[in-house]
């Protein structure tokens, strides 16, 4: 048998949700991702090396990574993942073009309603100005999972690096 190891090309971002509010919240009305890279190409040589070259321009609001809805549990029982419908979707993550983020206008915006809420609550962070801890750029192979915590008044965000080797083949 041979072990093969599959590195992957893209980063991956996976969000988990936290409610810290006074208020329930009943279902995640929209989430998305604004100022990041979605186009570049991919380099790979026979020694192995593999390397980006972004070759658009980072996204506006008028062109977001988007998904439509997202129920929580009745019973508020936080954190969940929230569910992607985005092309490039893969279990629950987020694939994406590894990219500095450091200082950047990378930003996650969020829609939900919550039981007291008549109208649906706006907030956005960005991630790219989290923290000392924070990722400076999001790297091949890598994920990235981003716990966000609501509050009554603002979102905060913890993120933890993993290597993402999820898959292992042997032939």
């Amino acid at each position: 048998a041979v072990p093969l190891h599959f590195n992957h090309a893209c980063a991956a971002l996976d969000f988990r949700i936290v409610n810290a509010s006074d208020n329930e919240i009943t279902a995640i009305r929209n989430i998305y991702l604004t100022g990041l890279y979605n186009q570049g190409n991919f380099y790979f040589d026979i020694l192995g090396t593999a390397e980006w070259e972004i070759t658009g321009n980072r996204i506006t609001e008028n062109n977001i990574y988007r998904d439509d809805s997202c129920a929580l549990p009745t019973n508020n029982t936080l954190p969940v993942n929230v569910n992607y419908k985005h092309p490039l979707f893969d279990t629950g993550a987020l694939l994406v073009v590894p990219q500095e983020i450091y200082k950047t206008d990378v930003k996650l915006c969020l829609e939900y309603s919550t039981s007291t809420s008549k109208d649906p609550i706006d907030r956005e962070i960005l991630l790219g100005n989290i923290g000392s801890s924070a990722p400076t750029e999001w790297v091949a192979g890598q994920k990235y999972t981003y716990t966000l915590t609501i509050t009554d008044d603002y979102i905060t965000s913890d993120v933890v690096v993993v290597d993402w080797v999820d898959h292992y083949v042997d032939l």
